[in-house]
């Protein structure tokens, strides 16, 4: 939901399904956000259970993780398109996966293992198991930032 462009974008991945909206006030559109979810029932239906394990926000767009170790990227004008599998899949709701891009390569830590793959290919670069129980990504550096105080 984008207030300040007058725009919603619901996208559910697991269904290929993605709508966009333009809101208009001259035609009656609501921009309270709770009536605006009301009006999409059948793309946010409860029938399925969500299959999504791990989000993470990205310059690119909105980056999922299933539970089948596929990763989407749902982009800001509500297409998706899918990334790449992982040659491991999160195990259960109680395991920790993070999710970040950097210049055009995906990282994934699932547990102690990291995977990179490429963003336009989803081909494997690099997996590697870690030797520590936890990761974090963080994300790089904004462009000009050179004090070593900031960062």
């Amino acid at each position: 939901w984008s207030p300040g462009k007058g725009k919603v974008v619901v996208a559910a991945p697991c269904l290929g399904l993605s709508h966009s909206q333009s809101l208009n006030p001259g035609r009656g559109d609501t921009w309270d956000f709770r009536t605006l979810l009301r009006g999409l029932p059948g793309l946010l239906s409860p029938m399925k259970p969500l299959t999504v394990h791990t989000w993470a926000p990205t310059p690119q767009g909105l980056l999922l993780l299933d539970f089948r170790g596929t990763v989407s990227l749902v982009q800001s004008h509500g297409g998706t398109r899918a990334v790449g599998t992982l040659q491991e899949a999160p195990a259960g709701l109680a395991g920790s996966a993070a999710l970040g891009t950097f210049h055009g390569t995906l990282a994934c830590v699932l547990g102690s293992t990291l995977e990179l793959l490429d963003m336009g290919s989803g081909q494997l670069l690099e997996r590697k198991v870690l030797s520590t129980d936890r990761v974090h990504l963080l994300a790089p550096p904004a462009p000009g930032m050179e004090d070593e105080e900031e960062l």
